[in-house]
């Protein structure tokens, strides 16, 4: 599974700025499900979007710019919109900022016993969130009463493939963990300005929200040959807690800190600048992981809805 992850990166070519699970990589993944969905379980679709319009925020969210659109688009912008409500209503009631993301730690050789690595929050997490939505879709028993369930599977199933949202890296510089990358700092070559890497690893599909580049974007990626569904080895996995501990996590330590040799400041000013081939091979996993969050979403999808 790995294996096929790194081969990925070995593959795909780095096009334009790093710029990916923000609003616009969301978007992607909604689209590639919807895509999915409209070709092999119109039925499905057509259940999906008659749960979005029922949405309790659809009037205030989406209805304007909704019925804006060519009546066959407005089930694509409904799964775009899905797939990034959970971050968009940050700061609202309906915000579950633990929700986004789990906690396997991380500790590369040659660390001290001093430093212990963390493990999951046990009350709120990825997984368990993850695991309650799907099923209050799967039972609600009128539409509304699953539209916020489904935006949260939308928007869950695809911040797990991002592989920062799955663990973070415990070292002395680090000895409370450095937040899924929050709190390791890099810059893109020498003049770069210093940002975290969690922010890096967000950005790395698609920079842009308009509608049109992100609907383009998604057919692109979606009908790459390496990206079909027979090259996507990982799909035989179905379990969402194995997509967070044995994918992302294991990305972390391979990919993303390159078995701990990845060097990091702990702020702004003490970033370090990223190796010269870092940019490309970390897009060429994101772009993995955002097809297969697509096709992820679209078949919770089909087992939430049939």
């Amino acid at each position: 599974m790995l294996r096929a992850l790194l081969s990925a990166a070995l593959l795909v070519t780095l096009t334009g700025p790093a710029a990916a699970w923000n609003g616009g990589g969301h978007m992607v993944t909604g689209a590639i499900a919807y895509a999915l969905l409209e070709k092999d379980a119109p039925e499905v679709l057509a259940k999906a979007v008659a749960v979005l319009q029922a949405h309790p925020q659809y009037d205030k969210l989406w209805k304007k710019d909704c019925e804006a659109r060519p009546e066959g688009e407005r089930g694509l912008y409904l799964f775009m919109m899905a797939g990034r409500w959970s971050d968009d209503i940050r700061g609202t009631d309906y915000d579950r900022p633990r929700w986004h993301y789990t906690n396997y730690g991380y500790k590369p050789d040659g660390q001290p016993d001093t430093v212990k690595a963390g493990t999951p929050d046990p009350e709120q997490n990825i997984v368990l969130a993850y695991q309650l939505n799907f099923d209050k879709l799967q039972a609600g028993p009128e539409a509304v009463d699953r539209a916020v369930p489904i935006c949260w599977l939308f928007h869950l199933v695809g911040d797990v493939q991002m592989p920062l949202h799955a663990c973070s890296l415990y070292t002395e510089a680090y000895p409370k963990g450095d937040r899924g990358g929050n709190s390791f700092f890099v810059k893109v070559g020498p003049d770069g300005k210093g940002m975290n890497l969690h922010y890096f690893w967000d950005g790395l599909i698609t920079g842009s929200t308009d509608f049109r580049a992100v609907k383009n974007l998604a057919a692109e990626l979606r009908l790459r040959p390496e990206f079909s569904a027979d090259k996507l080895t990982e799909l035989t996995e179905e379990s969402f807690e194995n997509w967070a501990k044995l994918e992302s996590a294991e990305l972390v330590k391979a990919v993303v800190h390159r078995n701990g040799t990845l060097k990091g400041g702990t702020g702004e000013f003490s970033a370090v600048e990223l190796p010269a081939d870092y940019s490309k091979a970390a897009k060429a996993v994101a772009e993995r992981r955002g097809v297969l969050a697509g096709y992820r979403i679209a078949e919770k999808l089909k087992a939430a809805l049939k």
